[in-house]
């Protein structure tokens, strides 16, 4: 299996992106990748929702949107979307029912392609309090985050990123974590995402993880659910956009066909 699209780069407009994440140095390497369909999707977050935190206030649409002058939707036969990462905190941190997503239905009308991570856990005291150390509580976050950025609707095709992956939590306390999820919890969390037609993210990250297995099972359950999926490099910087080759030998591991990808029209 061929794997063609990766709809999850950021450029040098996400303020964790090297310098050199220019679209045009992406879009170089697309042929030796075997990438036709680039969606570069920066960190946003919409000045119109209320709730940005000090990194993502400047990341907003004007800022994003600067991104489309210089490159067309087919360069030299590639075809390049812009879509949009944003963030999601969800009711157990934000005290809102079904959680804040930051970006609004018309807002998201601007995208080909939006993103949404539910565990961004890294950000400690922003999407969840630093206190939460316990592998069965984080597995309650985890599930309820997935859930509910699941029933979030934009009108746009819209991915779950990276779904869950330990983010902000180190390896001693990772293992027990993924014991503590079940595979009834996972699919829950799919069988719900398939019927919200969310797409589920094969992130790269997977491929040097020490819980490659452990992925295998995740989305071979999720492909049971009858998920569709999405490829993503997650590169911030073009050294970064690569194995694309090895991606598709974890899904076929998996069992996911190529039936199974999201086309974006």
């Amino acid at each position: 299996m061929k794997l063609t699209a990766d709809l999850h780069v950021h450029t040098f407009l996400s303020s964790c992106a090297r310098a050199d994440a220019l679209p045009e140095n992406y879009l170089k390497r697309c042929p030796e990748e075997g990438i036709t369909t680039v969606c570069f999707t920066d960190h946003f977050w919409d000045e119109g929702i209320p709730g940005a935190s000090g990194w993502y206030r400047p990341q907003n649409l004007a800022h994003v949107m600067r991104l489309r002058e210089p490159i067309p939707p087919e360069y030299e036969g590639i075809r390049v979307l812009y879509g949009a990462e944003t963030e999601f905190i969800g009711s157990r941190m934000s005290q809102t029912e079904g959680g804040i997503v930051g970006i609004s239905p018309q807002t998201a009308k601007n995208f080909s392609f939006v993103l949404i991570p539910a565990n961004h856990f890294h950000m400690k005291g922003y999407t969840i309090p630093a206190s939460v150390t316990d592998a069965s509580d984080i597995r309650l976050w985890m599930i309820d985050n997935f859930n509910e950025a699941a029933r979030v609707s934009l009108g746009v095709p819209t991915g779950i990123a990276h779904p869950f992956e330990p983010m902000g939590f180190d390896k001693a306390v990772a293992p027990a974590i993924f014991e503590a999820i079940t595979d009834d919890d996972y699919r829950g969390c799919f069988s719900l995402a398939a019927a919200e037609d969310k797409s589920i993210e094969l992130n790269h990250s997977v491929l040097d993880s020490p819980f490659y297995e452990e992925y295998v099972r995740i989305f071979s359950i999720a492909r049971d659910c009858g998920c569709v999926f999405h490829t993503a490099s997650d590169a911030h910087t073009p050294a970064s956009f690569s194995r694309h080759d090895s991606m598709a030998r974890f899904a076929e591991r998996c069992g996911i066909t190529p039936d199974r990808f999201l086309s974006i029209k």
